[in-house]
């Protein structure tokens, strides 16, 4: 089993600098609903800053193993370095979490007891301005999860026309405001004034001004990041590889912190779960369909008043659970 010295240095090392600091989100929840349990094989699907694989380390201890995927190459080496004290318990591999199965299936690491996937940004991805992920401080309109490949926002924006960005802000935002966004854009790419993160946000600003306590430009941002990075294609594809790779018994947890995202996780955690797909005015079943899993939640947990409190960036997240059957609890 891992010393107490080796435990210290782990944990110092995710909390102690600022590039490094992250709170995790509903993070005993997560755990607890995985199941983890000493030995097995776990994947964390998005690494992130680390809390959530430092946990699962912990809990699957003395020999439990850790597959940990990221797109950003930044956040697989930090947590490379983090974890290498525990050797071969803890695998880092940088890689888009859509192609979970794959990933897995060259990992050689068999059928997973658990998976757990935190989606969206890490505090320290939103907190360095040369990501271009917030509006708080100016940086360059990059807002790719790994810097080495894709288009950036910016070069999204100047390829697409006033209708085609009115439909990424509306798709991927849900923002009503999206052709005025989108007519604000235009024109300040063509006059110069919008060149990066905070000429973004103040062309938006300009024309919406502050209502209530969301920034007007969140929702805009939301969605060039989305667009970006095609998020919502990889956790459709995340989402299929699931039931693939998990084991009879395994345990799926994810947390996601918008709407798109979230219903669906909800969709999909639905048709795992359902049974009989026969019409319901017939007497009995005639189609066979068993459920593939069991909910291990009901509905979506949300983060408690006193995690809010502590973690502001907390507030949107929502968790949902399923079990595979044929297992174990």
């Amino acid at each position: 089993m891992q010393s107490a010295a080796v435990w210290k240095s782990v944990m110092d090392e995710g909390a102690g600098s600022s590039r490094q600091s992250h709170t995790s989100v509903l993070a005993d929840e997560a755990i607890s609903l995985m199941g983890v349990k000493p030995g097995g094989v776990w994947i964390d699907a998005t690494l992130g800053g680390g809390g959530h694989a430092a946990m699962i380390l912990e809990k699957s201890a003395p020999d439990g193993i850790l597959l940990g995927i990221d797109r950003d190459p930044e956040a697989v080496e930090r947590c490379a370095a983090r974890f290498a004290p525990f050797g071969k318990r803890f695998r880092a591999v940088n890689a888009d979490f859509g192609d979970l199965a794959a990933v897995a299936g060259e990992s050689g690491i068999g059928k997973a007891d658990g998976i757990m996937a935190d989606l969206g940004l890490s505090t320290i991805q939103l907190d360095e301005a040369s990501r271009g992920f917030s509006f708080s401080r100016p940086g360059p309109l990059d807002m790719r999860f790994n810097r080495h490949s894709g288009i950036t926002a910016m070069e999204l924006l100047k390829q697409s026309d006033e209708a085609g960005i009115a439909e990424i802000i509306k798709k991927f935002g849900e923002e009503r405001e999206s052709g005025r966004i989108a007519r604000a854009i235009r024109n300040g790419l063509s006059d110069g004034r919008i060149k990066d993160t905070a000429g973004l946000a103040g062309a938006i600003f300009g024309i919406m001004g502050r209502k209530g306590k969301i920034h007007p430009a969140t929702r805009t941002f939301q969605a060039l990041r989305i667009a970006v990075n095609g998020e919502l294609e990889s956790l459709e594809r995340f989402l299929g590889s699931v039931p693939l790779v998990l084991k009879p018994g395994g345990r799926a947890v994810v947390i996601s912190f918008h709407s798109l995202e979230d219903r669906m996780v909800k969709k999909s955690f639905a048709d795992l779960t359902a049974g009989c797909r026969c019409p319901k005015d017939l007497p009995i079943c005639v189609c066979g369909v068993k459920p593939r899993a069991t909910r291990l939640t009901r509905g979506a947990l949300k983060p408690s008043d006193g995690e809010m409190e502590k973690n502001p960036r907390a507030r949107s997240a929502r968790l949902r659970a399923v079990q595979m059957n044929g297992g174990g609890t």
